[in-house]
C-alpha cells in the first residue's frame, strides 16, 4: 500500500465488523476512521465518498437466463428468478421490487456480501451486491451484469467523528484516501 511505504513509522490496528459494528466503534473512541459503504444512518458522525459503484446481478448462466448476454440487467427481468441478497440491501430492493408490482423470489438473505457470492457460485440463486464484492470472492463460473437502476448505485465512505478528534495518523490517512479519489 502507497500509504504505508510513505508512512513506514506508522502502525496499525485494523477491525473487520460490519458497518454499524464500526460506526459504534468510532462513537466510543475506539476506532479513529471507518471505511464503510452505504446504506447508513450517522448524522452525528463525519462522513467522505471515495467511490460509488453499481450493484450487479451475478449468478450463474442458466439462473440470468436471456439476459445474461445483454450490457446490464433490469430489476424486471429478474422476475421469478431465486434470488440472494445481502441484508443490508434487502428492505431497499423490496421496496423496490413492490413499486414495479414484483413479488420477487427470495431464496436466501444474509449477513454477508462475500456468503452471497459463494452461495451464487453454489446455484441457490442470482446474487444482489455491489460491484465491488466480485474482487473479493470467486466468481470466475458466474455470469455478473450491471442493474439498470441509477438509484441502487452504493457508495464507500471514511467515516470519523471529526477533523478536530483525529489523531495525526488518523489525518494523514484520510488525507491519502482523500487523494486516492481524485
Amino acid at each position: 500500500c502507497g500509504f504505508a511505504r510513505s508512512y513506514p513509522g506508522i502502525s496499525y490496528d485494523l477491525r473487520e465488523a460490519n458497518t454499524y459494528q464500526l460506526l459504534a466503534q468510532l462513537r466510543s473512541h475506539a476506532i479513529d476512521i471507518a471505511i464503510v459503504r452505504t446504506p447508513f444512518s450517522a448524522p452525528d458522525l463525519c462522513a467522505e465518498p471515495l467511490r460509488r459503484e453499481s450493484m450487479v446481478a451475478v449468478g450463474r448462466a442458466e439462473l440470468m437466463g436471456n439476459c445474461a448476454h445483454e450490457g446490464a440487467i433490469s430489476l424486471d427481468a429478474l422476475k421469478g428468478v431465486p434470488l440472494v441478497m445481502y441484508r443490508r440491501w434487502e428492505p431497499i430492493l423490496r421496496e423496490r421490487f413492490e413499486r414495479m408490482g414484483i413479488a420477487p423470489r427470495i431464496m436466501c438473505v444474509n449477513d454477508n456480501a462475500v456468503t452471497t457470492m459463494a452461495l451464487a457460485r453454489e446455484g441457490l440463486g442470482v446474487a444482489l451486491a455491489p460491484a465491488s464484492t466480485l474482487e473479493c470472492a470467486d466468481c470466475a463460473e458466474l455470469t455478473a451484469l450491471p442493474i439498470a437502476a441509477a438509484d441502487l448505485d452504493s457508495e464507500i465512505d471514511a467515516v470519523y467523528r471529526s477533523d478536530a478528534e483525529l489523531t495525526s495518523a488518523a489525518r494523514l490517512l484520510l488525507d491519502a484516501l482523500r487523494m486516492e479519489k481524485r
